[in-house]
């Protein structure tokens, strides 16, 4: 009897195609839950360095250490508060020159976004100064969110880090309201 149950419970997919892609996906996020419960995740933001000053503590794990990243402390939030308000002074200062705007923002970027930035046109900012930066989002290492306050508005800082120390600024939404 139970040989016969688990020969049809094995042919069951296999009895119309709507069953096995249903089995598939069934699967497949099953699979997807599974590695994302283990936080096998492989994304992990390069370790850039952006210019900061750096903390008196590291809060790396020690070596061999394969628990959850560390969170950020405070002074690491501090890093990337002064990389988000330097960043926004870059990106809202109008320089002579497109070329000059641009690598006034490269060493607060990820290539990635340094890239996409660069498409841009300083003419079109409205904003002149950066005058605050506070944290938004705080929930992940290696990640977090700022808002920097500048004469014309608020402007959401997204920022990566290797290692909570050295930050860079990967996305920008000038206008957007910052969730806390």
């Amino acid at each position: 009897m139970p040989e016969d149950f688990f020969r049809r419970a094995w042919r069951w997919p296999f009895y119309s195609p709507r069953r096995l892609l249903a089995v598939v996906a069934g699967l497949a996020v099953l699979l997807i839950a599974l590695n994302t419960c283990n936080g096998s995740s492989s994304h992990q933001p390069t370790g850039h360095t952006a210019p900061s000053a750096a903390p008196a503590a590291s809060t790396q794990p020690a070596a061999g250490a394969t628990s959850t990243p560390p969170v950020p402390t405070a002074s690491d939030l501090a890093a990337a508060m002064d990389t988000a308000r330097s960043f926004v002074s870059a990106w809202a200062s109008h320089p002579a020159t497109h070329a000059a705007w641009v690598d006034a923002m490269r060493p607060y970027t990820t290539g990635d976004f340094a890239q996409k930035i660069a498409t841009g046109d300083p003419r079109n900012i409205g904003p002149t100064k950066a005058l605050t930066a506070r944290v938004t989002m705080t929930g992940t290492s290696y990640r977090t969110q700022a808002a920097v306050t500048t004469d014309k508005g608020v402007v959401s800082v997204s920022l990566v880090s290797g290692d909570n120390l050295h930050w860079r600024v990967d996305n920008i939404r000038p206008g957007a309201q910052a969730v806390e």
